[in-house]
């Protein structure tokens, strides 16, 4: 994954409501063999995105399913406020439908 004029940093806490200030890396990448010890039947990470050089905040969560009825699946779902706050805390009318 990678964020064009921005960067991502993996979530770690559960309180989600307001995007770090710094910390932010250009790509997060994973590579798994399917010989690897480590290797799993699904992927999933949680992380804050900042993007247009600072000017949008956001968080995703993404699932990695590399094999799933013979293809494989990503599936993210994602906030993002785009008025530059880090504040990440859903406001309901404000959705888009």
């Amino acid at each position: 994954l990678s964020v064009v004029n921005g960067g991502l940093l993996e979530a770690t806490g559960v309180y989600m409501n307001e995007a770090p200030e710094a910390g932010y890396k250009p790509k997060y990448e994973v590579k798994v063999s399917a010989t690897d010890e480590q290797w799993q039947s699904e992927i999933q990470r949680t992380f804050y995105i900042q993007s247009r050089s600072g000017q949008a905040y956001g968080r995703f969560h993404v699932t990695v399913i590399p094999k799933y009825q013979n293809t494989g699946a990503v599936d993210i779902d994602y906030y993002m406020n785009p008025a530059g706050s880090r504040n990440l805390e859903f406001d309901s009318s404000k959705q888009i439908p």
